[in-house]
């Protein structure tokens, strides 16, 4: 949809951000009406914001590892998960950079390694290819196939359609 049709307020509604003034929010059989962000987290749903906001100070290993702790308490299994994540979001060679200091492209991957991080069901991936480049978005698209064929639930606002079609059931 445009601009302004609702789309960046129903992903805040699902994930907890925003409580709907109507209407209700099921996920996996359960009414979540109102469930703050991390009590959905909790549950199992991530999500992703258009303009993104890394841990800049830190390193792109230590920001996957924040949403890994989030779900796992012990370090080897954060460390295991947050390597995983590394690899499948192409990050592995990035992995001792500061977060700020990354490209569009690479901070976008970092987004999307952090909530993977989080042990989703669902992932809310909102504009996770705009302003990237034709490669980047290539990239980006393999990365979202793969987690797809992991068995996440993938719910995504997007404008480019190239991104669109390798990956959607529906359109």
């Amino acid at each position: 949809g445009p601009n302004g049709a609702g789309k960046t307020t129903l992903f805040n509604c699902v994930a907890g951000l925003y409580k709907p003034a109507e209407g209700s929010v099921t996920f996996d059989g359960q009414d979540v009406t109102g469930f703050p962000s991390w009590k959905m987290a909790r549950l199992g749903v991530a999500r992703t914001f258009q303009v993104v906001r890394p841990l800049k100070e830190m390193t792109v290993y230590e920001n996957i590892l924040v949403g890994a702790y989030m779900r796992h308490s012990d370090t080897a299994t954060a460390n295991e998960v947050a390597e995983r994540c590394a690899r499948v979001c192409f990050l592995t060679e990035l992995k001792d950079k500061r977060a700020g200091g990354l490209t569009i492209g690479n901070k976008k991957r970092l987004e999307v390694a952090r909530s993977l991080a989080t042990g989703p069901k669902l992932m809310l991936l909102d504009e996770s290819v705009a302003g990237l480049t034709s490669t980047e978005v290539k990239e980006m698209v393999e990365v979202i196939v793969s987690l797809k064929n992991e068995g996440i639930t993938i719910l995504m606002v997007v404008h480019i359609m190239e991104a669109v079609m390798p990956i959607a059931d529906k359109v």
